[in-house]
């Protein structure tokens, strides 16, 4: 019956629950601190709050939509680095 349903409603409907709605904020909060540090440049700390990041978050079984956004830190990580090499 239930197969016979989803065929007469090819919708997907995804739930999210209040507490990965929670852990989102938190997630996204921290993201956001690391990268307005970037846009300021102010880079001190900066390599610490990604380590904490990933102490906290890596590891941890969440929903695929949550891991996509966890995977941001890459790309600030990524930007640090480029705006802290040395130029020869």
């Amino acid at each position: 019956m239930i197969n016979f349903i989803k065929k007469l409603i090819p919708v997907e409907i995804k739930i999210k629950s209040l507490y990965w709605k929670e852990k989102e904020k938190e997630m996204e909060s921290e993201l956001i601190k690391i990268f307005h540090k970037l846009d300021i440049d102010e880079y001190d700390g900066i390599q610490e709050m990604i380590d904490e990041f990933h102490q906290k978050w890596d590891g941890m079984n969440m929903p695929l939509w949550l891991g996509l956004k966890s995977a941001e830190i890459s790309r600030a990580q990524a930007m640090y680095v480029f705006l802290t090499a040395e130029m020869e």
